[in-house]
C-alpha cells in the first residue's frame, strides 16, 4: 500500500469505470535507489496500455510532478533492463509511461504527452490515449514476471561458519 488512500481509491474506481484490464500494483514495486528504497505509488501492467506508472496526488499540490515522474520511470527502467526478454537493441521493448493523477483537482495545467497530469474526470480519456501502443501477451507476461520477481533480496557473501557447534 501507499500513504495516499483517497487518490488510490479514486484511481482504482476510475480504472474500473474505464474497463481497464491488467494488474494494478499499489505501493509496489519497491525499487532500489541511491537514496534508499523507492516505492512507485501505483503501477499498471496491461496488455492494452503497457506499463503505466501513476504518481498519485492526495490534494491540490502538483509541485515537482515532472521530477516524480522522471524518478519513477528511470528507476523502473533500471529494474527491468537486466531482463533480456524485455530488451531489444539495448532498449526496453515496452515503453514506460507516467501519469500524475490528481483526483481532488477540478482542473489540471495543460501538459505535453511526456508529462501527463489528469484529474478524476480526465482519467478515462487519458487511458484511451495510452491504449494506442498495446503490447503482446508474451511481453506482458515477461514484464509482469520481472516486476514481481524478488531479485532485490541480498544473497549472503559467503558461507557462514559455526564457531562453537555445541
Amino acid at each position: 500500500t501507499n500513504r495516499k488512500p483517497v487518490a488510490t481509491e479514486a484511481l482504482v474506481e476510475g480504472l474500473q469505470a474505464a474497463d481497464v484490464a491488467g494488474q494494478l500494483l499499489v505501493g509496489y514495486p519497491i525499487l532500489a535507489s541511491p537514496d534508499g528504497s523507492y516505492a512507485v505509488d501505483a503501477l499498471l501492467i496491461s496488455p492494452r496500455h503497457g506499463l503505466v506508472c501513476f504518481d498519485l496526488v492526495e490534494g491540490q499540490d502538483l509541485d515537482n510532478y515532472e521530477d516524480r515522474q522522471d524518478i519513477a520511470a528511470t528507476r523502473l527502467e533500471a529494474r527491468l533492463l537486466p531482463h533480456k526478454e524485455l530488451v531489444v537493441r539495448r532498449k526496453l521493448a515496452v515503453e514506460i509511461r507516467t501519469v500524475t493523477f490528481a483526483p481532488a483537482r477540478s482542473n489540471v495545467p495543460a501538459t505535453d504527452h511526456e508529462y501527463v497530469v489528469v484529474a478524476r474526470h480526465d482519467l478515462p480519456q487519458a487511458m484511451e490515449h495510452l491504449a494506442s501502443q498495446p503490447i503482446d501477451q508474451d511481453l506482458y507476461d515477461a514484464a509482469l514476471s520481472a516486476i514481481q520477481s524478488i531479485t532485490a533480496i541480498r544473497r549472503p557473501k559467503g558461507a557462514r561458519k559455526v564457531s562453537n557447534p555445541q
